[in-house]
């Protein structure tokens, strides 16, 4: 989750692209994980 919260903050990749690259085959699950680790939703660490 370290690697995902790092790629998701460079805006460079989406959280589809990220929750994929880390092996998830459900965004749900990744989103539900990353959530339960990092305490926050993958899109909240995307830049705006």
């Amino acid at each position: 989750m370290d690697e995902a919260y790092r790629r998701l903050k460079t805006g460079q990749y989406s959280v589809t692209e990220v929750g994929y690259d880390m092996g998830y085959n459900s965004l749900s699950k990744f989103s539900e994980m990353f959530k339960k680790v990092k305490g926050i939703n993958p899109k909240e660490v995307i830049p705006v």
